[in-house]
């Protein structure tokens, strides 16, 4: 802290220096930017819940004799386990250095930085969700879509790494526990609420579909479209329609509020049946139908489906994130427009 000095204790000349160093020292303690602290209103876990090693468990290869591609590098250790009568390969790593190695899987380094910081946050919240709805395994998560894209330390970046060390910790919180947040690559308007894909509402309000207009310039927007023969699409269906049948025609029943398919109804000589749309999604292919927002259209021996956006749509929508980021909204502002009525918390280290 400055000394006070009275008029009388220096010169003119003095006193101008004087003010001159004290202006200059508020602005650069103005300037001093604590990124781990939005809005100053983190709050902290318990110390005693969380253990002071805690890692997560990352299935990075399974089968008959799993194992790891030799130029794949991961942080932390591998430990081969047997697991529902086969083989895994389990990752044991620290959860910020897991977080590093989906950052690229799922964005790109070169984003904007609050952009990136807003991904760190959601990636660690579902994993940390994740280890704590299963402390005793030894996996709780797996290495591609069924989880989060892992890649390990053979996918890291600078440039995210520092978004993922500058949010150290940071998750958010909703009703009790760390959310299980999810993110998609494009929601192409509108988000869509966790219980039309998952058929859960556990994460009530945080999860309600949500108007977003920030998506519409990016490139997975679309539209995109998609044809296969009847003969294709049948052996790709069946699962649910029965080996060998051949689908007479397929239409969609209804939508949800947020425009996605919400029932698809496939005919066969046989018989008809109904499926929903993100179980459609998961029989042909979650990259070939890149969302439930589509229009079929029968014309003869193919079948065409045209849509929009990719991703189930839930939470954050990564590229509405981006844009958002580009637009000079903080990584608080954007979690807080995708997860209303969560707070951020911080896990102790």
């Amino acid at each position: 802290m400055l000394p006070i000095y009275t008029q009388n204790d220096f010169n003119p000349a003095y006193r101008k220096v004087i003010l001159s160093v004290t202006i200059m020292l508020l602005i650069l303690s103005g300037c001093s930017r604590e990124i781990t602290k939005p809005g100053n209103q983190v709050k902290e876990m318990p110390a005693f819940s969380i253990p002071p090693d805690l890692t997560v468990g990352v299935i990075v290869a399974e089968g008959k004799n799993a194992k790891v591609s030799p130029s794949r590098k991961y942080r932390g250790t591998l430990e081969t386990i047997q697991e529902n009568g086969k083989s895994i390969v389990v990752n044991r790593v620290a959860i910020d250095d897991y977080v590093k190695g989906v950052m690229n899987g799922e964005v790109s380094p070169s984003w904007p930085e609050e952009s990136l910081r807003a991904m760190a946050i959601v990636i660690r919240s579902y994993a940390f969700n994740r280890w704590e709805n299963a402390r005793a395994s030894k996996s709780h998560m797996y290495s591609d879509v069924r989880s989060q894209e892992y890649c390990g330390q053979s996918c890291e970046d600078p440039r995210s790494n520092k978004a993922v060390d500058e949010t150290a910790g940071l998750v958010m919180f909703h009703d009790g526990k760390v959310l299980q947040a999810f993110s998609h690559a494009c929601c192409a308007g509108r988000t869509e609420n966790a219980r039309e894909v998952w058929g859960s509402d556990e994460a009530g309000d945080c999860f309600i579909e949500k108007d977003c207009q920030w998506c519409r310039s990016s490139k997975h927007f679309g539209p995109w479209m998609l044809i296969l023969e009847k003969s294709t699409l049948s052996r790709r269906l069946s699962a649910d329609i029965g080996k060998g049948l051949t689908l007479k025609s397929i239409k969609v029943i209804d939508r949800n509020e947020s425009g996605r398919v919400k029932t698809v109804e496939v005919s066969t000589i046989w018989k008809k049946v109904r499926m929903s749309g993100a179980h459609f999604r998961s029989l042909v292919g979650w990259n070939d139908v890149r969302s439930a927002r589509f229009e079929i259209t029968d014309r003869g021996d193919l079948i065409e489906i045209i849509g929009t956006g990719w991703g189930h749509g839930v939470g954050l929508c990564q590229e509405g994130a981006k844009k958002m980021a580009e637009e000079k909204m903080d990584y608080e502002s954007i979690l807080r427009y995708y997860f209303p009525g969560m707070e951020i918390w911080r896990i102790p280290r």
